[in-house]
Protein backbone atom coordinates (compact mmCIF):
# COMPACT_ATOMS: atom_id res chain seq x y z
CA UNK A 1 0.00 0.00 0.00
CA UNK A 2 2.93 2.32 0.98
CA UNK A 3 6.70 3.99 1.31
CA UNK A 4 7.16 6.75 2.79
CA UNK A 5 10.92 7.78 3.69
CA UNK A 6 11.28 10.67 5.47
CA UNK A 7 15.01 12.04 5.91
CA UNK A 8 16.35 14.74 8.32
CA UNK A 9 18.99 16.68 6.36
CA UNK A 10 22.00 19.42 7.08
CA UNK A 11 19.62 22.00 5.86
CA UNK A 12 16.34 20.72 5.74
CA UNK A 13 13.86 17.87 5.56
CA UNK A 14 12.53 15.70 3.26
CA UNK A 15 9.43 13.47 2.55
CA UNK A 16 9.21 11.49 0.28
CA UNK A 17 6.02 8.38 -1.07
CA UNK A 18 4.82 6.53 -3.51
CA UNK A 19 1.21 6.93 -4.83
CA UNK A 20 -0.19 3.81 -5.24
CA UNK A 21 -3.63 2.62 -3.10
CA UNK A 22 -5.35 -0.54 -3.65
CA UNK A 23 -9.02 -0.72 -3.05
CA UNK A 24 -10.16 -4.24 -2.95
CA UNK A 25 -8.53 -5.79 -6.52
CA UNK A 26 -8.30 -2.51 -7.85
CA UNK A 27 -4.97 -0.37 -8.02
CA UNK A 28 -4.87 3.37 -8.17
CA UNK A 29 -1.75 5.15 -8.98
CA UNK A 30 -2.56 8.67 -8.12
CA UNK A 31 -3.09 9.11 -4.72
CA UNK A 32 -1.41 11.61 -2.64
CA UNK A 33 -0.15 10.26 0.80
CA UNK A 34 1.41 13.22 1.52
CA UNK A 35 0.33 16.57 2.83
CA UNK A 36 1.03 19.99 3.63
CA UNK A 37 -0.39 20.73 7.27
CA UNK A 38 1.09 24.42 7.68
CA UNK A 39 3.82 26.39 6.91
CA UNK A 40 6.15 24.35 9.28
CA UNK A 41 4.56 20.98 8.88
CA UNK A 42 4.04 18.12 6.45
CA UNK A 43 1.96 14.63 7.47
CA UNK A 44 2.34 11.79 6.07
CA UNK A 45 0.65 8.61 6.46
CA UNK A 46 0.46 4.63 5.33
CA UNK A 47 -2.52 3.18 5.31
CA UNK A 48 -5.78 2.92 3.74
CA UNK A 49 -7.33 6.14 1.90
CA UNK A 50 -10.18 6.23 4.31
CA UNK A 51 -7.84 6.03 7.29
CA UNK A 52 -5.42 8.95 5.88
CA UNK A 53 -8.32 11.34 5.34
CA UNK A 54 -9.45 10.43 8.91
CA UNK A 55 -6.02 11.43 10.24
CA UNK A 56 -5.55 14.37 8.56
CA UNK A 57 -8.73 15.67 9.69
CA UNK A 58 -7.47 14.68 13.58
CA UNK A 59 -4.69 16.15 12.64
CA UNK A 60 -5.58 19.53 11.40
CA UNK A 61 -7.51 20.33 14.60
CA UNK A 62 -3.81 20.82 15.96
CA UNK A 63 -2.65 22.98 13.45
CA UNK A 64 -1.85 25.86 15.52
CA UNK A 65 -0.87 23.95 17.70
CA UNK A 66 2.08 22.56 15.94
CA UNK A 67 3.45 26.19 14.43
CA UNK A 68 4.53 26.46 18.27
CA UNK A 69 6.71 24.62 20.80
CA UNK A 70 4.00 21.43 22.24
CA UNK A 71 3.74 21.16 25.50
CA UNK A 72 4.05 17.70 27.12
CA UNK A 73 0.24 17.95 27.36
CA UNK A 74 -0.18 18.70 23.88
CA UNK A 75 1.84 16.03 22.45
CA UNK A 76 0.15 13.55 24.53
CA UNK A 77 -2.94 15.14 23.75
CA UNK A 78 -1.83 14.73 20.06
CA UNK A 79 -0.72 10.97 20.08
CA UNK A 80 -3.70 9.97 22.27
CA UNK A 81 -5.90 11.02 19.59
CA UNK A 82 -4.20 9.72 16.75
CA UNK A 83 -2.94 6.23 18.21
CA UNK A 84 -6.96 5.94 19.51
CA UNK A 85 -8.24 6.15 15.96
CA UNK A 86 -5.44 3.60 14.75
CA UNK A 87 -5.76 1.18 17.47
CA UNK A 88 -9.68 1.40 16.51
CA UNK A 89 -8.56 0.10 13.01
CA UNK A 90 -6.54 -2.47 13.97
CA UNK A 91 -9.65 -4.26 16.21
CA UNK A 92 -11.46 -3.36 13.12
CA UNK A 93 -9.46 -5.16 10.67
CA UNK A 94 -8.34 -8.51 13.65
CA UNK A 95 -12.23 -8.88 13.66
CA UNK A 96 -12.87 -8.68 10.10
CA UNK A 97 -9.76 -11.28 9.74
CA UNK A 98 -10.83 -13.83 12.31
CA UNK A 99 -14.67 -13.76 11.93
CA UNK A 100 -14.55 -13.27 8.07
CA UNK A 101 -11.03 -15.41 6.91
CA UNK A 102 -11.13 -17.22 9.95
CA UNK A 103 -7.61 -15.99 10.83
CA UNK A 104 -6.55 -16.16 14.38
CA UNK A 105 -4.60 -13.44 15.77
CA UNK A 106 -3.01 -12.80 19.55
CA UNK A 107 -4.97 -10.35 22.01
CA UNK A 108 -2.82 -8.76 24.32
CA UNK A 109 -4.16 -7.79 28.26
CA UNK A 110 -5.42 -4.35 26.99
CA UNK A 111 -7.61 -6.34 25.22
CA UNK A 112 -6.19 -5.18 21.68
CA UNK A 113 -4.39 -7.03 18.75
CA UNK A 114 -0.94 -7.59 19.31
CA UNK A 115 -0.14 -8.58 15.38
CA UNK A 116 -2.15 -7.32 12.52
CA UNK A 117 -0.30 -7.56 8.92
CA UNK A 118 1.62 -4.65 8.06
CA UNK A 119 -0.19 -3.91 5.20
CA UNK A 120 -3.38 -3.37 6.86
CA UNK A 121 -2.16 -0.80 9.65
CA UNK A 122 -1.62 2.49 9.80
CA UNK A 123 1.67 4.28 10.84
CA UNK A 124 2.10 8.20 10.49
CA UNK A 125 4.82 10.47 10.13
CA UNK A 126 5.42 13.79 10.70
CA UNK A 127 8.06 15.99 9.78
CA UNK A 128 8.12 19.56 12.03
CA UNK A 129 10.26 22.46 11.75
CA UNK A 130 10.40 24.30 15.13
CA UNK A 131 10.27 28.30 14.93
CA UNK A 132 14.27 27.86 15.94
CA UNK A 133 15.08 26.15 13.08
CA UNK A 134 14.87 22.68 15.06
CA UNK A 135 13.73 19.87 12.79
CA UNK A 136 12.44 16.59 14.25
CA UNK A 137 10.38 13.64 12.71
CA UNK A 138 7.66 11.76 14.59
CA UNK A 139 6.55 8.59 13.97
CA UNK A 140 3.46 7.71 15.62
CA UNK A 141 2.21 4.03 15.56
CA UNK A 142 -1.18 1.96 16.08
CA UNK A 143 0.37 1.12 19.71
CA UNK A 144 0.45 4.88 20.42
CA UNK A 145 4.32 4.69 20.62
CA UNK A 146 5.67 8.40 19.28
CA UNK A 147 9.15 8.08 18.44
CA UNK A 148 10.72 11.77 17.75
CA UNK A 149 14.08 11.72 15.53
CA UNK A 150 16.05 15.19 15.43
CA UNK A 151 19.11 13.58 13.17
CA UNK A 152 17.70 10.74 11.54
CA UNK A 153 15.68 8.87 8.66
CA UNK A 154 12.22 7.28 9.27
CA UNK A 155 10.27 5.00 6.78
CA UNK A 156 7.01 3.74 7.14
CA UNK A 157 4.93 1.33 4.90
CA UNK A 158 5.00 -1.90 3.52
CA UNK A 159 7.46 -1.37 1.53
CA UNK A 160 10.04 -0.94 4.49
CA UNK A 161 11.92 -4.13 4.50
CA UNK A 162 13.42 -3.87 1.28
CA UNK A 163 13.44 -0.17 1.42
CA UNK A 164 15.89 -0.58 4.58
CA UNK A 165 18.47 -2.74 3.02
CA UNK A 166 18.74 -0.18 0.03
CA UNK A 167 18.95 2.98 2.27
CA UNK A 168 21.41 1.07 4.03
CA UNK A 169 24.68 1.68 1.11
CA UNK A 170 24.21 5.52 2.16
CA UNK A 171 23.55 5.42 6.21
CA UNK A 172 25.72 3.65 7.70
CA UNK A 173 29.56 2.99 9.42
CA UNK A 174 31.00 5.54 6.55
CA UNK A 175 28.04 8.13 5.41
CA UNK A 176 24.97 9.30 6.97
CA UNK A 177 21.81 10.48 5.40
CA UNK A 178 22.09 13.85 7.86
CA UNK A 179 25.16 14.81 6.45
CA UNK A 180 23.68 15.29 2.55
CA UNK A 181 21.75 18.14 1.91
CA UNK A 182 17.78 18.06 0.67
CA UNK A 183 18.65 17.83 -2.79
CA UNK A 184 21.22 14.65 -2.66
CA UNK A 185 18.67 13.05 0.13
CA UNK A 186 15.37 13.59 -2.70
CA UNK A 187 17.34 11.64 -4.88
CA UNK A 188 18.14 9.01 -2.62
CA UNK A 189 14.58 8.97 -1.46
CA UNK A 190 13.21 8.77 -4.94
CA UNK A 191 15.83 5.78 -5.73
CA UNK A 192 14.83 3.70 -2.97
CA UNK A 193 10.87 3.85 -3.71
CA UNK A 194 11.63 3.67 -7.39
CA UNK A 195 13.71 0.09 -6.88
CA UNK A 196 11.40 -0.84 -4.22
CA UNK A 197 8.28 -0.37 -6.55
CA UNK A 198 10.35 -1.91 -8.77
CA UNK A 199 10.91 -5.20 -7.33
CA UNK A 200 7.11 -5.92 -7.47
CA UNK A 201 6.82 -5.07 -3.65
CA UNK A 202 3.20 -5.42 -2.93
CA UNK A 203 1.20 -1.88 -3.48
CA UNK A 204 4.42 0.10 -3.76
CA UNK A 205 3.95 2.27 -7.14
CA UNK A 206 4.88 5.50 -8.49
CA UNK A 207 4.56 8.34 -9.56
CA UNK A 208 6.63 9.47 -6.77
CA UNK A 209 5.83 12.03 -4.58
CA UNK A 210 8.65 14.64 -2.90
CA UNK A 211 8.58 17.28 -0.23
CA UNK A 212 11.28 19.79 0.54
CA UNK A 213 11.32 21.86 4.08
CA UNK A 214 13.95 24.21 4.92
CA UNK A 215 14.27 27.69 6.69
CA UNK A 216 12.50 28.84 4.09
CA UNK A 217 9.26 27.12 3.50
CA UNK A 218 8.00 24.07 2.54
CA UNK A 219 8.29 22.95 -1.38
CA UNK A 220 6.61 19.92 -3.23
CA UNK A 221 8.59 19.12 -6.35
CA UNK A 222 7.02 19.63 -9.51
CA UNK A 223 7.16 17.61 -12.45
CA UNK A 224 10.37 18.98 -14.39
CA UNK A 225 12.28 18.49 -10.95
CA UNK A 226 11.24 14.73 -10.60
CA UNK A 227 12.15 14.35 -14.21
CA UNK A 228 15.71 15.88 -12.58
CA UNK A 229 15.85 13.50 -10.03
CA UNK A 230 15.42 10.22 -12.55
CA UNK A 231 17.91 11.39 -14.50
CA UNK A 232 20.16 11.87 -11.37
CA UNK A 233 19.73 8.27 -10.61
CA UNK A 234 20.20 6.50 -13.88
CA UNK A 235 23.50 8.83 -13.72
CA UNK A 236 24.24 7.40 -9.99
CA UNK A 237 23.42 4.01 -11.07
CA UNK A 238 26.12 4.52 -13.89
CA UNK A 239 28.74 5.90 -11.71
CA UNK A 240 28.36 3.56 -9.50
CA UNK A 241 28.70 0.44 -12.01
CA UNK A 242 32.63 2.31 -13.58
CA UNK A 243 33.54 2.25 -9.70
CA UNK A 244 32.61 -1.30 -9.59
CA UNK A 245 34.32 -2.22 -12.52
CA UNK A 246 36.95 -0.07 -12.36
CA UNK A 247 37.93 -1.78 -9.15
CA UNK A 248 37.93 1.07 -7.13
CA UNK A 249 35.31 0.84 -3.59
CA UNK A 250 33.33 2.81 -2.07
CA UNK A 251 35.04 2.03 1.13
CA UNK A 252 38.60 2.86 -0.45
CA UNK A 253 37.57 6.15 -1.66
CA UNK A 254 36.21 7.00 2.37
CA UNK A 255 39.41 5.69 3.46
CA UNK A 256 41.43 8.15 1.02
CA UNK A 257 39.68 10.94 2.70
CA UNK A 258 37.27 11.42 -0.21
CA UNK A 259 33.85 10.78 -0.76
CA UNK A 260 32.10 9.16 -4.37
CA UNK A 261 30.13 12.62 -4.81
CA UNK A 262 33.50 14.76 -4.94
CA UNK A 263 34.57 12.56 -8.13
CA UNK A 264 31.28 13.50 -9.94
CA UNK A 265 30.73 17.29 -11.00
CA UNK A 266 28.45 15.72 -14.10
CA UNK A 267 26.41 14.32 -11.00
CA UNK A 268 25.98 17.61 -8.68
CA UNK A 269 26.05 19.78 -11.51
CA UNK A 270 22.87 17.97 -12.54
CA UNK A 271 21.03 17.90 -9.28
CA UNK A 272 21.91 21.83 -9.00
CA UNK A 273 20.44 22.64 -12.74
CA UNK A 274 16.83 20.43 -12.34
CA UNK A 275 16.24 20.85 -8.46
CA UNK A 276 15.70 23.78 -6.14
CA UNK A 277 14.50 23.42 -2.21
CA UNK A 278 12.25 26.29 -1.15
CA UNK A 279 14.10 29.52 -1.22
CA UNK A 280 13.49 32.70 0.37
CA UNK A 281 10.80 34.92 -0.63
CA UNK A 282 11.87 38.72 -0.90
CA UNK A 283 9.61 41.41 0.34
CA UNK A 284 7.55 43.25 -1.74
CA UNK A 285 8.59 46.94 -1.53
CA UNK A 286 5.54 49.40 -1.06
Amino acid sequence: MTLIIAINCKDGLVVASDSQVTKGQFKDTQYQKIYKISDSVLFAAAGSVSAIQDLKTILNRFKNDLNGELSVDTRQMIRSELGDYMASEMRMYHKTLQVGYKVMLPIGPDGRPQTVPQHLSSTIILAIQSQDGARKIWNISPSHAMNIMMDDYVMAGNGVEFAETLIHKYNNHYYKLKDLDTVKASMIAYRVIQETSDTSSYGVGGPIDIWIMNENGIKRLDSNELSGLEQAVRQLVKDEAKLLYAGISLQALNEQGKRPGEHNADLDGLLRDRISPPIKKSKVQK
